[in-house]
């Protein structure tokens, strides 16, 4: 595992997802693939207590951070993700989605 710019978001390449820890547990998740060379981000979540505070968007924006330092693209699959980067749109420019703009519904 390898630290993201965010100190509590580890990312374990290993299982595929970003990991948001809290005092050593893990309490949100960001899962995802290998997709054409981009990565695909599949899917998010926050531990049932956890969440409304910002949890979901602090692995998110570390993932994308990550994927951005590493010189990949996004393609984001998560409703969540789109939302995030539809709000976000300094990360539009990551985006390899093909039809897919960053806030469209599906």
């Amino acid at each position: 595992m390898r630290s993201t710019t965010d100190p509590d978001v580890l990312h374990d390449e290993e299982r595929h997802r970003y990991e948001l820890r809290v005092d050593g547990a893990v309490v949100a998740v960001a899962d995802y693939e290998h997709e054409r060379g981009a990565i695909a981000i599949l899917h998010t979540e926050v531990a049932p207590e956890r969440r409304r505070s910002g949890l979901a968007g602090r692995v998110v924006r570390a993932a994308l951070n990550d994927v951005a330092a590493s010189g990949r693209r996004v393609v984001p699959v998560c409703p969540y993700v789109v939302a995030y980067i539809h709000r976000h749109p300094e990360y539009a420019e990551l985006v390899d989605a093909p039809g897919e703009p960053p806030g469209s519904s599906a």
